[in-house]
Protein backbone atom coordinates (compact mmCIF):
# COMPACT_ATOMS: atom_id res chain seq x y z
CA UNK A 1 0.00 0.00 0.00
CA UNK A 2 1.27 3.72 -0.37
CA UNK A 3 -0.35 7.03 -0.40
CA UNK A 4 -2.31 6.82 2.74
CA UNK A 5 -2.23 9.58 5.53
CA UNK A 6 -4.68 10.88 7.39
CA UNK A 7 -3.04 14.14 7.95
CA UNK A 8 -1.89 14.28 11.85
CA UNK A 9 1.26 12.59 11.86
CA UNK A 10 0.55 9.83 13.38
CA UNK A 11 -0.08 7.03 10.43
CA UNK A 12 2.68 8.37 8.52
CA UNK A 13 4.31 5.38 8.28
CA UNK A 14 1.22 4.23 6.96
CA UNK A 15 2.67 5.67 3.41
CA UNK A 16 5.77 4.77 1.41
CA UNK A 17 5.41 1.10 2.01
CA UNK A 18 4.36 -0.90 -0.56
CA UNK A 19 4.62 -4.99 -1.25
CA UNK A 20 7.58 -6.67 -1.67
CA UNK A 21 9.27 -3.62 -0.25
CA UNK A 22 12.15 -4.34 1.98
CA UNK A 23 12.86 -2.26 5.14
CA UNK A 24 15.88 -2.07 7.39
CA UNK A 25 17.71 -4.39 5.19
CA UNK A 26 15.74 -7.67 6.67
CA UNK A 27 12.20 -7.59 6.61
CA UNK A 28 10.28 -7.71 3.26
CA UNK A 29 6.71 -6.58 3.24
CA UNK A 30 4.12 -8.83 1.62
CA UNK A 31 0.84 -7.25 2.83
CA UNK A 32 -0.90 -5.31 5.50
CA UNK A 33 -3.21 -7.25 8.39
CA UNK A 34 -4.58 -4.01 10.04
CA UNK A 35 -4.01 -0.38 10.57
CA UNK A 36 -5.32 2.20 13.33
CA UNK A 37 -5.13 5.37 14.93
CA UNK A 38 -1.33 4.14 16.47
CA UNK A 39 0.03 2.51 13.21
CA UNK A 40 0.19 0.01 10.80
CA UNK A 41 0.85 -3.75 11.05
CA UNK A 42 2.14 -5.66 8.50
CA UNK A 43 3.00 -9.24 7.33
CA UNK A 44 6.89 -9.85 6.50
CA UNK A 45 9.07 -12.36 6.13
CA UNK A 46 12.10 -11.83 8.43
CA UNK A 47 14.99 -12.88 6.01
CA UNK A 48 17.65 -13.19 8.49
CA UNK A 49 15.41 -16.10 10.24
CA UNK A 50 13.71 -17.15 7.60
CA UNK A 51 10.24 -16.82 9.06
CA UNK A 52 6.68 -14.65 8.53
CA UNK A 53 6.25 -11.86 11.01
CA UNK A 54 4.12 -9.17 11.61
CA UNK A 55 5.43 -5.63 11.95
CA UNK A 56 4.08 -3.26 14.02
CA UNK A 57 5.31 0.75 12.38
CA UNK A 58 5.21 3.42 15.06
CA UNK A 59 3.41 6.55 14.38
CA UNK A 60 6.49 9.13 12.96
CA UNK A 61 5.61 11.39 16.16
CA UNK A 62 6.75 8.54 18.19
CA UNK A 63 10.34 7.79 16.29
CA UNK A 64 11.21 11.65 16.69
CA UNK A 65 11.18 12.07 20.16
CA UNK A 66 14.13 10.12 21.91
CA UNK A 67 12.04 10.35 25.24
CA UNK A 68 9.27 8.49 24.10
CA UNK A 69 11.09 6.19 21.35
CA UNK A 70 13.19 5.24 24.62
CA UNK A 71 10.18 4.59 26.86
CA UNK A 72 8.82 2.28 23.86
CA UNK A 73 12.10 0.43 23.63
CA UNK A 74 12.18 -0.24 27.02
CA UNK A 75 8.30 -1.41 27.33
CA UNK A 76 9.49 -3.85 23.95
CA UNK A 77 12.30 -5.33 26.14
CA UNK A 78 10.36 -6.20 28.87
CA UNK A 79 7.47 -7.96 26.96
CA UNK A 80 10.72 -10.04 25.52
CA UNK A 81 10.41 -12.11 29.07
CA UNK A 82 7.05 -13.17 27.76
CA UNK A 83 7.42 -17.18 26.66
CA UNK A 84 4.10 -18.41 27.56
CA UNK A 85 2.34 -20.36 24.15
CA UNK A 86 -0.69 -18.21 25.03
CA UNK A 87 0.99 -14.86 24.05
CA UNK A 88 2.12 -13.66 21.25
CA UNK A 89 5.92 -13.07 21.08
CA UNK A 90 7.70 -10.26 20.86
CA UNK A 91 10.70 -10.82 18.68
CA UNK A 92 12.70 -7.19 18.58
CA UNK A 93 12.51 -3.48 18.45
CA UNK A 94 13.76 -1.84 14.83
CA UNK A 95 14.41 1.76 13.86
CA UNK A 96 15.96 4.78 12.04
CA UNK A 97 15.66 8.30 11.63
CA UNK A 98 12.23 7.87 9.40
CA UNK A 99 10.43 5.00 10.85
CA UNK A 100 10.36 2.02 13.39
CA UNK A 101 8.58 -1.43 14.37
CA UNK A 102 8.45 -4.03 16.63
CA UNK A 103 8.48 -7.48 15.04
CA UNK A 104 6.47 -9.86 17.02
CA UNK A 105 4.88 -13.62 16.17
CA UNK A 106 2.44 -13.84 12.93
CA UNK A 107 -0.37 -15.53 14.24
CA UNK A 108 -2.47 -16.90 11.23
CA UNK A 109 -6.14 -16.58 12.26
CA UNK A 110 -8.25 -13.42 13.67
CA UNK A 111 -9.56 -11.63 16.58
CA UNK A 112 -12.21 -12.70 18.88
CA UNK A 113 -14.00 -9.42 18.31
CA UNK A 114 -14.06 -10.53 14.76
CA UNK A 115 -14.98 -14.33 15.01
CA UNK A 116 -17.94 -12.47 17.26
CA UNK A 117 -18.62 -10.37 14.37
CA UNK A 118 -19.32 -13.64 12.28
CA UNK A 119 -21.53 -15.15 15.04
CA UNK A 120 -24.95 -15.63 13.28
CA UNK A 121 -26.03 -13.42 16.51
CA UNK A 122 -23.56 -11.70 16.74
CA UNK A 123 -22.36 -12.96 19.93
CA UNK A 124 -20.84 -15.83 21.53
CA UNK A 125 -22.57 -18.95 24.09
CA UNK A 126 -20.93 -19.19 27.74
CA UNK A 127 -20.08 -22.88 26.72
CA UNK A 128 -18.11 -21.19 23.15
CA UNK A 129 -15.70 -19.42 25.04
CA UNK A 130 -14.86 -22.20 27.96
CA UNK A 131 -11.47 -23.41 26.03
CA UNK A 132 -10.60 -19.94 25.09
CA UNK A 133 -11.08 -18.32 28.66
CA UNK A 134 -8.74 -20.91 30.37
CA UNK A 135 -5.87 -20.45 27.74
CA UNK A 136 -6.32 -16.57 28.72
CA UNK A 137 -6.54 -17.24 32.27
CA UNK A 138 -3.24 -19.59 31.64
CA UNK A 139 -1.52 -16.80 29.88
CA UNK A 140 -2.42 -13.81 32.17
CA UNK A 141 -1.40 -15.67 34.97
CA UNK A 142 1.56 -16.36 34.21
CA UNK A 143 2.12 -12.96 33.21
CA UNK A 144 1.09 -11.09 36.29
CA UNK A 145 2.98 -13.99 38.47
CA UNK A 146 5.99 -14.97 36.41
CA UNK A 147 7.17 -12.31 34.59
CA UNK A 148 5.70 -9.72 36.05
CA UNK A 149 4.06 -7.44 33.21
CA UNK A 150 0.24 -6.36 33.07
CA UNK A 151 -1.07 -6.19 29.49
CA UNK A 152 -3.19 -2.64 30.28
CA UNK A 153 -5.16 -3.04 27.10
CA UNK A 154 -7.27 -6.08 26.99
CA UNK A 155 -10.04 -6.20 24.78
CA UNK A 156 -11.56 -8.76 22.08
CA UNK A 157 -9.08 -7.29 19.16
CA UNK A 158 -5.73 -7.79 21.24
CA UNK A 159 -7.17 -11.99 21.07
CA UNK A 160 -5.96 -14.08 18.30
CA UNK A 161 -7.65 -17.08 17.45
CA UNK A 162 -5.18 -19.10 15.53
CA UNK A 163 -5.74 -21.52 12.76
CA UNK A 164 -5.69 -24.27 15.19
CA UNK A 165 -7.95 -22.73 17.35
CA UNK A 166 -5.64 -21.90 20.23
CA UNK A 167 -5.67 -18.25 21.90
CA UNK A 168 -3.02 -15.93 21.86
CA UNK A 169 -2.87 -12.60 23.17
CA UNK A 170 -1.22 -9.78 22.08
CA UNK A 171 0.19 -6.46 22.46
CA UNK A 172 1.03 -6.82 26.04
CA UNK A 173 1.35 -3.29 26.96
CA UNK A 174 2.60 -1.93 23.88
CA UNK A 175 -0.79 -0.57 22.79
CA UNK A 176 -1.49 1.11 25.97
CA UNK A 177 1.83 2.80 25.82
CA UNK A 178 1.74 3.61 22.47
CA UNK A 179 -1.34 5.33 23.69
CA UNK A 180 0.27 7.26 26.64
CA UNK A 181 3.10 8.19 24.71
CA UNK A 182 0.87 10.58 22.41
CA UNK A 183 -2.08 11.11 24.35
CA UNK A 184 -1.83 14.98 24.78
CA UNK A 185 -2.39 15.01 20.41
CA UNK A 186 -4.38 11.70 20.47
CA UNK A 187 -6.90 11.94 23.45
CA UNK A 188 -9.38 10.72 21.79
CA UNK A 189 -8.05 8.35 19.42
CA UNK A 190 -5.96 6.87 22.66
CA UNK A 191 -9.35 6.02 23.96
CA UNK A 192 -11.08 4.83 21.01
CA UNK A 193 -11.34 1.37 20.97
CA UNK A 194 -9.73 0.96 24.47
CA UNK A 195 -11.75 3.27 26.93
CA UNK A 196 -14.44 1.19 27.11
CA UNK A 197 -12.58 -1.61 28.62
CA UNK A 198 -10.66 0.51 30.90
CA UNK A 199 -10.91 0.07 34.67
CA UNK A 200 -12.13 3.19 37.31
CA UNK A 201 -8.47 3.73 38.46
CA UNK A 202 -7.28 3.65 35.02
CA UNK A 203 -9.41 6.15 33.80
CA UNK A 204 -8.07 7.92 36.85
CA UNK A 205 -4.77 7.69 35.73
CA UNK A 206 -3.82 5.77 39.21
CA UNK A 207 -1.11 2.92 38.88
CA UNK A 208 -1.54 0.35 37.11
CA UNK A 209 -2.31 -3.21 38.71
CA UNK A 210 -2.88 -6.83 37.47
CA UNK A 211 -6.73 -6.15 38.67
CA UNK A 212 -7.12 -3.55 35.74
CA UNK A 213 -6.51 -6.29 33.75
CA UNK A 214 -9.12 -8.09 35.66
CA UNK A 215 -11.78 -5.53 34.98
CA UNK A 216 -11.18 -5.47 31.27
CA UNK A 217 -11.07 -9.19 30.85
CA UNK A 218 -14.84 -8.85 32.61
CA UNK A 219 -15.74 -6.16 30.37
CA UNK A 220 -14.26 -8.07 27.11
CA UNK A 221 -16.63 -11.12 28.16
CA UNK A 222 -19.31 -8.84 28.55
CA UNK A 223 -19.40 -7.73 24.70
CA UNK A 224 -18.30 -11.34 23.44
CA UNK A 225 -21.23 -12.36 25.12
CA UNK A 226 -23.83 -9.73 24.51
CA UNK A 227 -22.05 -7.92 21.41
CA UNK A 228 -21.40 -4.76 23.54
CA UNK A 229 -19.18 -3.44 25.98
CA UNK A 230 -20.51 -2.66 29.57
CA UNK A 231 -20.81 1.19 28.52
CA UNK A 232 -21.10 2.10 24.96
CA UNK A 233 -22.62 5.74 24.71
CA UNK A 234 -23.11 8.62 26.22
CA UNK A 235 -20.83 9.92 29.02
CA UNK A 236 -19.02 6.43 29.27
CA UNK A 237 -16.41 8.00 31.81
CA UNK A 238 -18.87 8.54 34.18
CA UNK A 239 -20.79 5.68 33.52
CA UNK A 240 -17.43 3.31 34.48
CA UNK A 241 -16.94 5.21 37.47
CA UNK A 242 -20.48 5.61 38.91
CA UNK A 243 -22.93 2.84 36.92
CA UNK A 244 -23.34 -0.47 37.29
CA UNK A 245 -24.21 -2.87 34.36
CA UNK A 246 -27.34 -4.54 33.96
CA UNK A 247 -26.47 -8.38 34.38
CA UNK A 248 -25.56 -9.81 30.51
CA UNK A 249 -29.05 -11.82 30.75
CA UNK A 250 -30.59 -8.15 30.88
CA UNK A 251 -28.45 -6.51 28.21
CA UNK A 252 -29.26 -9.31 25.80
CA UNK A 253 -33.28 -8.46 26.10
CA UNK A 254 -32.08 -4.48 25.68
CA UNK A 255 -30.54 -5.31 22.18
CA UNK A 256 -32.93 -8.15 21.19
CA UNK A 257 -29.81 -10.42 20.98
CA UNK A 258 -31.58 -14.26 20.18
CA UNK A 259 -29.26 -17.16 22.04
CA UNK A 260 -29.19 -19.44 25.12
CA UNK A 261 -29.43 -18.45 28.76
CA UNK A 262 -26.68 -17.32 30.04
CA UNK A 263 -24.88 -19.13 32.34
CA UNK A 264 -25.36 -17.69 35.87
CA UNK A 265 -21.47 -19.20 36.79
CA UNK A 266 -20.62 -17.15 34.16
CA UNK A 267 -23.15 -14.08 35.41
CA UNK A 268 -21.95 -14.03 38.83
CA UNK A 269 -17.94 -13.52 37.84
CA UNK A 270 -17.96 -11.43 35.15
CA UNK A 271 -20.41 -9.08 37.19
CA UNK A 272 -17.32 -9.54 40.03
CA UNK A 273 -14.74 -8.41 37.42
CA UNK A 274 -16.45 -5.21 37.14
CA UNK A 275 -16.50 -4.30 41.03
CA UNK A 276 -15.82 -0.88 41.01
CA UNK A 277 -13.71 -1.22 44.12
CA UNK A 278 -10.30 -3.12 42.89
CA UNK A 279 -10.20 -5.59 46.25
CA UNK A 280 -14.33 -7.03 45.08
CA UNK A 281 -12.62 -8.62 42.55
CA UNK A 282 -11.68 -11.43 42.26
CA UNK A 283 -7.70 -11.28 43.05
CA UNK A 284 -6.38 -13.41 40.27
CA UNK A 285 -7.28 -15.06 36.85
CA UNK A 286 -6.35 -18.74 38.54
CA UNK A 287 -9.27 -17.64 40.46
CA UNK A 288 -11.37 -16.58 37.86
CA UNK A 289 -10.84 -19.71 36.11
CA UNK A 290 -11.27 -22.03 39.13
CA UNK A 291 -14.71 -19.44 39.85
CA UNK A 292 -15.58 -20.58 36.14
CA UNK A 293 -14.93 -24.58 36.80
CA UNK A 294 -12.14 -24.45 33.58
CA UNK A 295 -8.79 -24.57 35.24
CA UNK A 296 -6.53 -25.98 33.84
CA UNK A 297 -3.73 -27.91 36.14
CA UNK A 298 -1.58 -25.47 36.10
CA UNK A 299 -3.94 -22.37 37.17
CA UNK A 300 -5.13 -25.04 39.78
CA UNK A 301 -1.37 -25.46 41.15
CA UNK A 302 -1.28 -21.45 40.75
CA UNK A 303 -4.22 -21.04 43.15
CA UNK A 304 -3.03 -23.73 45.36
CA UNK A 305 0.29 -22.18 45.61
CA UNK A 306 -1.71 -18.64 46.61
CA UNK A 307 -3.74 -20.88 48.96
CA UNK A 308 -1.05 -22.13 50.87
CA UNK A 309 0.82 -18.71 50.70
CA UNK A 310 -2.64 -17.39 53.02
CA UNK A 311 -2.26 -20.13 55.09
CA UNK A 312 1.51 -19.96 55.80
CA UNK A 313 0.43 -16.27 56.68
CA UNK A 314 -2.18 -17.18 59.42
CA UNK A 315 0.66 -20.34 60.60
CA UNK A 316 3.19 -17.02 61.22
CA UNK A 317 0.26 -15.38 63.25
CA UNK A 318 -0.31 -18.12 65.20
CA UNK A 319 3.09 -18.34 66.18
CA UNK A 320 3.69 -14.60 66.89
CA UNK A 321 0.79 -15.30 69.29
CA UNK A 322 1.96 -17.83 70.68
CA UNK A 323 5.13 -15.77 71.39
CA UNK A 324 3.44 -12.78 72.85
CA UNK A 325 2.05 -15.78 75.59
CA UNK A 326 4.75 -17.51 76.86
CA UNK A 327 2.40 -20.26 78.92
CA UNK A 328 0.41 -21.63 75.95
CA UNK A 329 3.86 -21.12 73.97
CA UNK A 330 5.08 -23.81 76.66
CA UNK A 331 1.89 -25.90 76.56
CA UNK A 332 1.82 -25.99 72.79
CA UNK A 333 5.69 -26.83 73.08
CA UNK A 334 4.98 -29.93 75.23
CA UNK A 335 1.79 -31.41 73.17
CA UNK A 336 4.67 -31.38 70.36
CA UNK A 337 7.52 -33.17 72.38
CA UNK A 338 4.84 -35.83 73.53
CA UNK A 339 3.14 -36.26 69.70
CA UNK A 340 6.20 -36.93 68.47
CA UNK A 341 7.73 -39.23 70.75
CA UNK A 342 4.50 -41.66 70.18
CA UNK A 343 5.31 -41.02 66.59
CA UNK A 344 8.33 -42.38 66.62
CA UNK A 345 7.57 -45.33 68.88
CA UNK A 346 4.83 -45.87 66.70
CA UNK A 347 6.32 -46.08 63.31
CA UNK A 348 9.94 -47.33 64.51
CA UNK A 349 8.71 -50.56 65.94
CA UNK A 350 6.38 -51.49 63.16
CA UNK A 351 8.62 -50.47 60.18
CA UNK A 352 10.97 -52.92 62.01
CA UNK A 353 7.86 -55.35 62.18
CA UNK A 354 7.07 -54.86 58.85
CA UNK A 355 10.93 -55.53 57.33
CA UNK A 356 11.18 -58.83 59.42
CA UNK A 357 8.02 -60.45 58.84
CA UNK A 358 7.44 -63.16 56.13
CA UNK A 359 3.79 -63.65 54.98
CA UNK A 360 1.82 -66.43 55.76
CA UNK A 361 -1.71 -67.37 54.90
CA UNK A 362 -3.01 -67.49 58.25
CA UNK A 363 -1.69 -65.66 61.49
CA UNK A 364 -2.85 -66.18 65.36
CA UNK A 365 -1.50 -63.83 67.83
CA UNK A 366 -0.68 -65.46 70.69
CA UNK A 367 -0.18 -63.11 74.63
CA UNK A 368 3.02 -62.58 75.97
CA UNK A 369 4.53 -65.43 77.59
CA UNK A 370 6.97 -65.65 80.55
CA UNK A 371 10.22 -65.78 79.53
CA UNK A 372 11.85 -69.34 80.26
CA UNK A 373 14.85 -67.07 81.68
CA UNK A 374 14.09 -63.71 83.28
CA UNK A 375 17.77 -62.86 82.55
CA UNK A 376 17.20 -62.72 78.36
CA UNK A 377 14.60 -60.46 78.51
CA UNK A 378 14.97 -56.41 78.33
CA UNK A 379 14.33 -54.19 80.76
CA UNK A 380 11.87 -52.60 78.47
CA UNK A 381 9.04 -54.68 77.92
CA UNK A 382 7.83 -52.98 74.61
CA UNK A 383 11.77 -52.80 73.03
CA UNK A 384 12.10 -56.73 73.59
CA UNK A 385 8.95 -57.71 71.34
CA UNK A 386 9.83 -60.19 68.79
CA UNK A 387 7.93 -62.97 66.68
CA UNK A 388 8.18 -66.55 65.17
CA UNK A 389 6.75 -67.85 62.14
CA UNK A 390 6.26 -71.60 61.06
CA UNK A 391 4.86 -74.00 58.63
CA UNK A 392 4.36 -77.65 58.68
CA UNK A 393 3.72 -80.50 56.14
CA UNK A 394 1.42 -81.18 56.24
CA UNK A 395 -0.38 -78.46 57.43
CA UNK A 396 -3.30 -78.03 59.99
CA UNK A 397 -0.63 -79.31 63.41
CA UNK A 398 -0.93 -77.86 66.26
CA UNK A 399 1.92 -75.62 67.73
CA UNK A 400 2.42 -73.88 71.08
CA UNK A 401 5.14 -71.92 71.96
CA UNK A 402 6.04 -70.97 76.01
CA UNK A 403 2.82 -73.15 76.95
CA UNK A 404 0.27 -70.67 74.53
CA UNK A 405 -1.13 -72.45 71.61
CA UNK A 406 -1.16 -70.63 68.67
CA UNK A 407 -3.64 -72.80 66.66
CA UNK A 408 -3.39 -74.56 63.60
CA UNK A 409 -0.09 -74.27 61.45
CA UNK A 410 1.33 -71.98 59.62
CA UNK A 411 0.92 -69.93 62.38
CA UNK A 412 2.80 -66.58 63.53
CA UNK A 413 3.49 -65.66 67.27
CA UNK A 414 3.75 -61.95 67.48
CA UNK A 415 4.52 -59.52 70.53
CA UNK A 416 6.45 -61.95 71.92
CA UNK A 417 9.05 -60.80 74.78
CA UNK A 418 12.98 -61.49 73.86
CA UNK A 419 13.70 -64.97 75.86
CA UNK A 420 14.05 -68.78 74.84
CA UNK A 421 11.00 -70.51 74.83
CA UNK A 422 10.18 -74.26 74.70
CA UNK A 423 8.11 -74.76 71.07
CA UNK A 424 5.90 -78.35 70.60
CA UNK A 425 4.17 -79.29 67.52
CA UNK A 426 1.80 -81.84 67.47
CA UNK A 427 -0.68 -83.91 64.77
CA UNK A 428 -2.77 -87.11 65.39
CA UNK A 429 -1.02 -89.70 63.62
CA UNK A 430 2.70 -88.19 63.96
CA UNK A 431 5.57 -87.63 66.28
CA UNK A 432 5.29 -84.69 68.18
CA UNK A 433 7.92 -82.19 67.56
CA UNK A 434 9.90 -80.19 70.48
CA UNK A 435 12.33 -78.09 70.24
CA UNK A 436 13.49 -74.63 72.38
CA UNK A 437 13.26 -71.53 70.61
CA UNK A 438 15.07 -67.89 71.02
CA UNK A 439 13.00 -64.82 70.21
CA UNK A 440 15.20 -62.01 69.71
CA UNK A 441 14.04 -57.71 70.85
CA UNK A 442 12.54 -56.97 67.62
CA UNK A 443 12.77 -59.76 64.89
CA UNK A 444 11.10 -62.49 63.88
CA UNK A 445 12.76 -65.77 64.09
CA UNK A 446 11.08 -67.50 60.54
CA UNK A 447 11.48 -71.55 61.14
CA UNK A 448 10.62 -72.10 57.74
CA UNK A 449 8.46 -75.53 56.93
CA UNK A 450 8.79 -78.41 59.71
CA UNK A 451 8.25 -81.80 57.94
CA UNK A 452 6.39 -84.50 60.31
CA UNK A 453 7.33 -87.50 60.78
CA UNK A 454 4.67 -90.59 60.93
CA UNK A 455 5.09 -92.15 64.52
CA UNK A 456 4.21 -92.02 68.21
CA UNK A 457 7.28 -91.12 69.16
CA UNK A 458 8.30 -87.94 70.21
CA UNK A 459 11.81 -86.51 68.52
CA UNK A 460 14.85 -86.02 70.68
CA UNK A 461 15.68 -82.35 70.55
CA UNK A 462 18.97 -81.71 68.65
CA UNK A 463 21.61 -79.71 69.29
CA UNK A 464 22.69 -76.88 67.58
CA UNK A 465 25.25 -77.76 64.98
CA UNK A 466 28.50 -75.76 65.35
CA UNK A 467 28.57 -74.67 61.73
CA UNK A 468 25.93 -74.33 59.53
CA UNK A 469 26.00 -76.14 56.47
CA UNK A 470 25.67 -74.37 53.00
CA UNK A 471 22.61 -75.90 51.47
CA UNK A 472 19.67 -78.13 53.36
CA UNK A 473 20.47 -81.24 50.78
CA UNK A 474 24.17 -81.28 52.52
CA UNK A 475 22.93 -82.16 56.10
CA UNK A 476 23.34 -86.12 55.63
CA UNK A 477 25.36 -85.99 59.10
CA UNK A 478 22.87 -84.71 61.58
CA UNK A 479 21.56 -86.19 64.18
CA UNK A 480 17.96 -87.95 63.79
CA UNK A 481 15.56 -89.28 65.95
CA UNK A 482 15.35 -92.85 66.56
CA UNK A 483 12.25 -93.67 64.71
CA UNK A 484 10.76 -97.01 63.52
CA UNK A 485 12.44 -98.30 60.39
CA UNK A 486 9.49 -97.00 58.43
CA UNK A 487 9.25 -93.31 59.96
CA UNK A 488 10.26 -90.61 57.43
CA UNK A 489 12.94 -87.91 58.98
CA UNK A 490 12.08 -84.24 60.36
CA UNK A 491 13.65 -81.65 58.20
CA UNK A 492 14.30 -78.02 59.80
CA UNK A 493 16.47 -75.03 59.03
CA UNK A 494 19.90 -75.15 60.30
CA UNK A 495 18.77 -71.08 61.02
CA UNK A 496 15.89 -71.46 62.43
CA UNK A 497 16.24 -71.73 66.08
CA UNK A 498 18.25 -68.75 66.70
CA UNK A 499 21.31 -70.63 68.46
CA UNK A 500 18.67 -72.16 70.32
Amino acid sequence: MSGETSGNGLDATMRDFANGQKVFNRYTLIKTLGRGGMGVVWLARDDELERNVALKFLPELIIHDRAVLGDMKRETRRSLDLTHKNIVRIYDFVHSDQSGCISMEYIDGDTLGNLRADKPHKVFEAHDLKDWTSQLCDALDYAHNHARIIHRDLKPANLMVNKRGDLKVSDFGISRSLSDSVSMLTMEQGRSGTLVFMSPQQLDGERGSHLDDIYSFGATAYELLTSKPPFSSGNVDRQIREKIPPAMTVRRKELEVEGEPIDETWERVVAACLAKDPARRPQSFAEIAQKLEIASPKTVRAQQASEAKTQSGGFLASVMALKSNPIALIGAAAAVIFIGAVAVWFFGFHKATARSAAPVTAQQTVPQPAPASTSNVEQNPTAALGGVILKTTPRGATVTLGGMEAGKSPVTFKGIRAGKYPLRISLEGYAPVERDVEVKAGQFVDLGTIILVRGTEMTERPKAPTEAPKAPTERKDEPRSEQPANAGQLVVPLNDFGGG
